[in-house]
């Protein structure tokens, strides 16, 4: 007998048909199934609010919780700092939790369901790449609470990941609002290119997530077999800091620090052009409360005089509603001095901060008043 005919490996054109179809499955695989049993089940479910709870680090996860439009709730999106989610505040004294409370009360249960975009030390930069995400996001309104603290000299520094995270659409909507000059001095090659690839493939999107689960996945089958395997894993807490004791220091935020020139400053412009671009979306900016308890410390003079007049202006050359809730609160509605400090310059305590959900009220009526009067 002759030996066996042998069969033709498959060709390299074969060999990579194969390798895609098997990443389509996975990629289906964690949008169908892994986005909504697990990813959502983690960040989303069981909790008071709607927020971000990746520190930053995958907003695509917020994102994709908003899905469809379920029933006739306004929605509305808070950008901001730990002014506005509290640090390791409860979640229902939280200001994007009380504003829901508040406009429901106002105008009925369920008209309102309010979403937290806020992440600890959020710089206009950030603020200006997630206002951008989301204009395409089907909110109606967004409130982005504006500190002075946003605007340090430094450039390239960000909080949060969502320059990794703009579509080829998102970059494109930038763009066209005047963002160039803001992502060119931001933005990198590195971040440009994950972020193309991410919104189009979700398995690397959420492959932090996936790694997570794997490692919950291996400790449930460790311990199916008496084996120790380290931390459980637990739902994520709200984000908390540690520092270590502030140094004295003559101002809260000095000219040396901050100017009123700097790529976070082009990224407020960029928010102002999205809002008058993208009427279909409601905007509202206000300067959040400062402590009246040593109010003269917080910059050298006269820098956050001339920072409270140029968000003004970005705000009415933009047709965006505006306030300036600076002086609004008393010295008794700040939480108490922590690290060595006299007194917080701008965190409210819990009551104060169910004032400034209170308040957040007047300036979102005028604006959703203001889209009507544009869509007619």
């Amino acid at each position: 007998m002759g030996p066996l005919p042998r069969s033709n490996p498959p060709s390299l054109r074969a060999r990579l048909l194969a390798v895609l179809v098997v990443l389509a499955a996975i990629d289906l695989a964690v949008r169908l199934w892994f986005v909504p049993g697990f990813v959502h089940a983690y960040y989303v479910a069981g909790f008071a609010t709607l927020r971000d709870r990746t520190a930053g680090q995958n907003f695509r996860v917020l994102y994709d919780a908003l899905g469809k439009r379920v029933g006739s709730a306004l929605r509305v999106a808070t950008v901001g700092d730990s002014t506005m989610n509290s640090v390791d505040a409860v979640e229902t004294t939280m200001i994007p939790y009380q504003l829901e409370t508040e406009l429901c009360r106002a105008y009925g249960a369920g008209s309102f369901r309010v979403i937290d975009f806020s992440v600890i030390g959020l710089y206009a930069t950030d603020a200006a790449l997630t206002v951008n995400k989301l204009m395409a996001a089907d909110v109606d309104v967004i409130v982005y609470g504006v500190q002075f603290r946003a605007f340090p000299r430094r450039t390239g520094t960000f909080a949060t990941r969502i320059g990794r995270q703009q579509s080829a659409a998102d970059l494109a909507r930038c763009v066209s609002a005047g963002g160039s000059r803001l992502l060119w001095e931001t933005a990198n090659p590195d971040d440009l290119f994950a972020g193309l690839v991410g919104s189009v493939w979700a398995t690397y999107t959420y492959h932090p997530q996936l790694k997570l689960w794997l490692w919950g996945a291996l400790q449930t089958q460790l311990k199916s077999y008496g084996i120790a395997s380290g931390p459980a894993l637990a739902p994520p807490a709200s984000a908390k800091v540690s520092a270590s004791p502030i140094k004295p220091r003559s101002v809260d935020w000095s000219s040396d620090e901050y100017s009123l020139d700097n790529p976070n400053w082009d990224g407020l412009e960029t928010i102002g052009r999205l809002c008058a671009q993208h009427p279909q979306t409601a905007c509202v900016l206000y300067a959040g409360p400062v402590n009246p308890i040593g109010r003269d410390r917080v910059t050298d003079p006269g820098l956050f005089e001339g920072f409270l007049a140029r968000v003004q202006h970005v705000a009415e050359s933009n047709q965006i509603v505006w306030r300036d809730y600076t002086t609004a609160m008393s010295g008794d509605d700040f939480q108490p001095p922590k690290f060595g400090k006299t007194r917080d310059p701008i965190h409210l305590n819990p009551g104060g901060r169910a004032k400034m959900a209170a308040l957040l009220l007047d300036p979102i009526e005028e604006a959703l008043a203001k889209r009507a009067r544009e869509r007619r």
